[in-house]
């Protein structure tokens, strides 16, 4: 992500995150490090499969997806936490954005240690906020199989966040968490854009129920869709340009180059879509992919 808000224009980006020298000059210049270096990296082996991939005959994947493995001693504790919040005091920044604290799921390391970790993100944020009120905080969700971490992370630190990002997985999980009180495993690869919509209403009445009225964004990303969900009269602008945009950007880094080739894409959404599934509030949407 950060490298992306570089190739944006961003002229300043600053990033949480512990690196050898040799691989930050894999990075942009336009992006710095808010930690000393490392004199040995830590690898993550991520093992990709595409749609319909067979396994032995006895498998066959319902959707692209990716399978992570690592053994980083470091990320799981937010080990750059701390000298990040001390950059920021002279960086300013317009906009924080959260993320990896997947890496925490199911890590062997005593619960209380990562909880505290986490009590100790969310005073680093409000510290921020005090300091700069216009600053604004995003987070992006990942999948997370540990009910009690992630219960402790939509208690902790969604309260304080102006803006959630989610594809389909993690939205249906969330919903879940927050409806029935228990995670989800399984999700639609490819869910119904009336579904995806009114999970996002529920989230959004939930978690500004639970968070004074902080949250005033909802991004989900999907294999078919964009869907942004934001309050009126809040600083989002442009909402259909970034949709857009999102979804050109997602195209090219899923096939890692920046000509768009239709030829390499599938359209997946349907020719029209409902607003939401309540038949008293229903509208259809017509979508014409020529124009």
């Amino acid at each position: 992500m950060a490298s992306r808000f570089a190739k944006e224009g961003i002229g300043e980006v600053l990033l949480a995150a512990q690196m050898s020298p040799q691989l930050q000059k894999l990075l942009p210049s336009d992006v710095m490090l808010s930690t000393p270096h490392l004199t040995k990296d830590e690898f993550h082996l991520l093992l990709e499969y595409p749609l319909d991939e067979n396994w032995d005959d006895k498998y066959v994947s319902p959707r692209a997806n990716r399978f992570i493995v690592h053994n980083d001693h470091k990320n799981p504790l937010l080990a750059s936490l701390d000298t990040f919040y001390e950059k920021t005091a002279a960086f300013r920044p317009d906009l924080v954005i959260v993320s990896g604290l997947q890496m925490m799921d199911n890590f062997p390391i005593d619960f209380e240690v990562r909880r505290q970790r986490i009590q100790v993100l969310r005073q680093s944020l409000i510290d921020l906020r005090t300091n700069d009120p216009k600053v604004r905080i995003h987070f992006e969700m990942a999948s997370f199989s540990e009910e009690i971490l992630l219960k402790t992370i939509t208690e902790t630190i969604f309260p304080i966040v102006d803006s959630i990002g989610l594809n389909e997985q993690e939205v249906n999980n969330l919903y879940n968490l927050y409806t029935y009180g228990n995670i989800s495993f399984v999700s639609d690869p490819y869910p119904r854009v009336a579904l995806v919509l009114d999970q996002m209403r529920h989230l959004y009445s939930m978690l500004n129920s639970e968070s004074t009225g902080r949250l005033t964004r909802i991004h989900v990303h999907t294999l078919a869709f964009q869907a942004i969900l934001a309050k009126k009269g809040s600083n989002w602008k442009a909402l259909m340009a970034s949709s857009a945009k999102a979804a050109l950007t997602a195209h090219r880094h899923t096939c890692g180059s920046e000509v768009i080739d239709v030829n390499k894409a599938k359209l997946i959404v349907d020719e029209s879509f409902s607003t939401t599934r309540s038949d008293s509030n229903k509208r259809r949407i017509g979508f014409d992919a020529k124009n």
